[in-house]
């Protein structure tokens, strides 16, 4: 944990699944789209879409809580790639989320503003040369009006199969299914890049390593869990603090994360240090 400082301008996530197979490996360049505050700003609606999210923010806190493709940036908190869904093929820019695991897209009937839907023909999902032939997905007929302001059309789920809704397979759980795949591995590398749009922002690479970013000399470290991409940790230590408790932390690796997030007690003792 003493490398937060890299972490926090390059990540790069590396996976692996739970079975071998023998097909490719497919790796798609990383995008980057201008952020929500950008564009409301360069529109001159930069007031109004933040009283908006302070009035969704305080709304929630009233509520009880419950407790390698182009990839585009969004407020420096999200990644995105694009696929293609259906014959002929329609393109989707969708958020990277490890910590979900369904695929889900606007429906044509969809109320919410987004231009890009998704018709009766969208059966099949590609990315550029890896193909997932009968794929299950959702089609969303209603967005609220915050998720209809955002770049991302949808979401592609990274995560376990026990996440899933209604129990379908996910995207990448389906390549290696199909025999799509070289290895059983995924990895995720992002680039920070700045307030700077439709530029390469980093790697999705599905079925191999990433040699062009990663350490051909890969630290395998076990799942505690087969939901989220989730480990232990065994200690953290920044400055003058150091922790190591006899148990460790459980973490989980979330590309739609824009922090490294801990107890309260311990980020406190890290932010002193």
């Amino acid at each position: 944990m003493g490398n937060f400082k890299t972490m926090k301008y390059i990540f790069a996530l590396l996976v692996a699944m739970v079975a071998v197979v023998f097909a490719e490996v497919h790796q798609f360049n990383i995008g980057y789209r201008p952020n929500v505050r950008q564009r409301m700003n360069a529109e001159g609606k930069l007031d109004e879409y933040e009283k908006e999210r302070q009035a969704r923010i305080c709304k929630k806190s009233l509520q009880a809580v419950q407790s390698s493709s182009p990839i585009i940036d969004y407020e420096d908190m999200a990644y995105m790639v694009q696929i293609s869904l259906g014959t002929p093929a329609q393109n989707f820019v969708l958020f990277i989320d490890s910590g979900s695991s369904n695929l889900w897209v606007p429906d044509v009937t969809c109320a919410g503003g987004k231009d890009n839907t998704c018709g009766s023909y969208c059966k099949s999902f590609t990315n550029t040369s890896a193909c997932v032939t009968g794929q299950t997905f959702g089609q969303a007929t209603t967005i609220g009006e915050a998720f209809a302001k955002q770049p991302e059309d949808g979401i592609i789920g990274l995560g376990w199969p026990a996440l899933a809704v209604n129990q379908q397979t996910p995207p990448l759980f389906n390549l290696m299914y199909q025999g799509k795949l070289d290895l059983p591995y995924f990895v995720v590398y992002l680039a920070h890049i700045g307030p700077t749009s439709q530029i390469n922002g980093g790697a999705f690479t599905v079925g191999g390593l990433d040699t062009a970013h990663c350490d051909p000399n890969v630290n395998w470290v076990p799942l505690t869990s087969k939901t989220f991409w989730q480990i232990q940790l065994s200690g953290v230590s920044t400055g003058s603090y150091s922790q190591s408790p006899s148990n460790g932390w459980q973490a989980a690796a979330d590309t739609a994360a824009s922090f490294i997030g801990a107890p309260k007690s311990v980020v406190s003792s890290l932010a002193a240090a």
